[in-house]
């Protein structure tokens, strides 16, 4: 009787095979950070990797909820150009679009007075929608005109920042965005804000990253 393998097992040895490749890229970094540390500063070169693999987790789940804070955004801006990946079209604008959807939902909150959990719900979603149409764009271009989707989204990028940096001037929010790196503005209000993970950690859903991020770029620029 012959064995028979299940249909299912090529895909998970892909699996597998995927794991371990995002494991042995993380440690190649990890080792190339090190040498850099090395040649650059021989004596501290091991204490600062050793903050680098400890930082996070020093101060208990707040600290590590801190890295997940500043982390979660990116995450999901990485998620989304995934399934341009998948479908074998190689998105490279994930940080416009990223841009764009954080506008679009700092906006919202800052503009609608609206109750409650809808607070924070609308601008997600006017997130969602802005950084989708901020993609549509070079996806037309790239199914009816064939411009090159890498081309077309690179330059999406800084066509995204650039906009953004004007509109943050004109829009009537400046005055609320801009400065407030380091305190809470008057106009976000606890209906405003994602609930929180758990009550010693100061990680937030992703509505209230995003915006917190995108307010420290406006300071930073500022």
């Amino acid at each position: 009787m012959k064995n028979q393998t299940s249909p299912l097992a090529p895909r998970r040895q892909r699996d597998y095979a995927g794991v371990l490749s995002s494991i042995l890229a993380i440690l190649a970094g990890l080792l190339v950070g090190l040498i850099v540390l090395l040649a650059t500063n021989p004596s501290n070169a091991f204490p600062a990797f050793s903050a680098l693999i400890t930082g996070g987790f020093y101060s208990g789940m707040k600290t590590f909820g801190n890295v997940l804070y500043y982390a979660v955004p990116i995450i999901m801006t990485g998620l989304g150009v995934g399934f341009g990946f998948k479908a074998s079209i190689f998105n490279i604008g994930g940080a416009g679009q990223f841009i764009v959807g954080a506008f679009c939902g700092v906006y919202t909150a800052s503009i609608w007075n609206l109750p409650g959990a809808l607070g924070w719900i609308v601008p997600l979603l006017a997130s969602m929608i802005g950084g989708a149409l901020w993609a549509l764009l070079p996806g037309l271009l790239h199914a009816y005109r064939r411009v090159n989707i890498v081309i077309a989204t690179i330059m999406m990028n800084y066509i995204g920042m650039y906009l953004v940096n004007y509109l943050i001037k004109i829009a009537p929010i400046y005055d609320n965005v801009k400065n407030t790196a380091s305190r809470r503005p008057a106009w976000i209000s606890s209906s405003r804000t994602a609930p929180r993970i758990s009550a010693s950690s100061s990680l937030l859903l992703w509505p209230s990253s995003c915006s917190s991020c995108w307010r420290r770029r406006i300071s930073a620029s500022s």
